[in-house]
């Protein structure tokens, strides 16, 4: 009977951490499939639907995906900046139910007058938590040397999951660019006022390793820590190492976590 109930329960962490994944992780759109190869095929939407679609609101039909790996939301718009999901099938009604024409006027709208001012720090205040990953990987370039890495910050606070897009190269690149930032001087201030290194130069950090996919996040607290392993009822664990002060990227506390960035733990 015991073992049941914990087969059971692994099943039910696994399909909440699934759903939850499908709700939050960002987008590869090299695993996204465009709707033209779909079409008309058993199970998917039909040429009439795209162009019912395409009347009622001006979506160009390149740009919109379906999504395999989302079951909530299979069908996705996605054309730079700007994101729009379908939840369930398809279809005209889908589009009118969910108003999509109000929400690509609003996205445009706020979208191509950020632009125009370069201010990238509202742009993905603005953007889905599904994109800006990929999005900022894809405009790194654009964004003014003054707001990289305050960027990063943002999209990096909103994410749960996509961290595996940065590469090593790519966080080092980012990272150099923290001493721009004004927020970032002010942050490590206030860490190094609360900690105490040994001789050194170490202090303790823990992580709950459960589900998460983040190898960059540590924590002062303990406790946040155990919270982050059994997230979903998940029965993870809480380890702790010495992390050397120098190696700690950012400390951030907008979400009540004391939480470290920690480029190499060792």
């Amino acid at each position: 009977m015991m073992k049941k109930i914990k087969t059971f329960k692994a099943f039910e962490s696994n399909y909440i951490h699934d759903l939850f994944k499908d709700s939050h992780a960002a987008l590869n759109k090299s695993k996204l499939i465009p709707i033209k190869k779909v079409l008309d095929k058993k199970g998917f939407p039909t040429q009439q639907n795209i162009k019912d679609i395409t009347d009622f609101v001006n979506l160009d039909p390149n740009y919109i995906y379906f999504d395999p790996n989302n079951s909530l939301y299979p069908y996705i718009y996605w054309k730079d900046f700007i994101y729009i999901e379908f939840f369930g099938f398809l279809s005209l009604e889908a589009a009118k139910m969910m108003m999509v024409d109000k929400r690509l006027e609003y996205q445009e709208t706020h979208i191509n007058k950020y632009l125009s001012e370069k201010d990238y720090e509202s742009i993905f205040r603005l953007a889905d938590k599904k994109i800006v990953i990929p999005m900022y990987i894809e405009t790194y370039n654009d964004i003014p040397d003054d707001q990289k890495y305050e960027v990063f910050i943002e999209l990096y606070m909103r994410s749960e999951f996509g961290f595996e897009m940065f590469d090593s190269d790519f966080l080092d690149k980012v990272f150099a660019t923290r001493f721009k930032s004004s927020d970032w001087k002010k942050r490590m201030d206030k860490l190094h006022k609360i900690i105490k290194p040994d001789e050194n130069g170490y202090i303790m950090a823990y992580r709950g390793e459960g589900v998460a996919e983040d190898i960059l996040s540590w924590t002062l607290d303990k406790k946040i820590a155990k919270f982050f392993a059994n997230r979903f009822g998940n029965n993870g664990r809480v380890i702790h190492d010495k992390v050397k002060v120098e190696y700690i990227m950012d400390y951030l506390t907008d979400r009540s976590e004391s939480e470290l960035l920690v480029k190499n733990p060792n």
